[in-house]
């Protein structure tokens, strides 16, 4: 019986991220960032407990004050139900990415997986993320001058990213084995 191959245990970064690499292909997942979302959720619920307060601050118990109260009260309502809503919402935006030395496919938030053969690919790079300066972006820059965005995440999640990238992808191509050839 020979003796089955030895497992290595590489420590990926800690973060919004998975990396998976083989010998051949390297798999990334992205998860979404849900820190905007908290803070959305509680602006949300700030500005619906502020426009509530007002509302029955300036409340007058007449008929007419009580219609006039109606818009502000529901425009609180909305405010605080949306704020459930961003707060308490699951990311769905998760990023698949499966890089071979034949390209890259990539899929975002279920939609259909786009590939993008190694000849297309001119460079992968990483960019600041705008409005946060902690993350970078991930892209890729086509033949055809065309940029790709691939998702964004913490700095050392994304640098991994793209030195599994450029490991795999630079990589030689393995050649196809055929069945007349075993």
């Amino acid at each position: 019986m020979s003796a089955s191959p030895q497992l290595r245990y590489e420590p990926q970064p800690a973060g919004g991220a998975l990396i998976d690499q083989d010998d051949g292909t390297v798999f990334i997942r992205l998860y979404p960032d849900r820190r905007l979302g908290r803070l959305l959720g509680w602006l949300f619920a700030i500005l619906g407990v502020a426009v509530l307060l007002i509302a029955i601050a300036t409340l007058r118990l007449t008929p007419a004050g009580l219609f006039r109260a109606v818009p502000p009260l529901s425009a609180a309502g909305l405010l605080l139900v949306s704020a459930l809503v961003i707060r308490n919402s699951a990311g769905r935006g998760v990023t698949t990415i499966l890089a071979t030395s034949e390209g890259i496919e990539y899929t975002a938030s279920g939609f259909a997986a786009r590939t993008f053969a190694r000849s297309t690919i001119q460079r992968i790079f990483t960019r600041d993320t705008p409005i946060t300066r902690s993350q970078l972006s991930i892209c890729l820059h086509l033949q055809d001058g065309t940029d790709i965005v691939l998702g964004s995440g913490q700095k050392t999640d994304i640098d991994a990213m793209a030195r599994a990238l450029h490991r795999v992808l630079n990589a030689p191509a393995k050649p196809e084995v055929s069945q007349h050839d075993a």
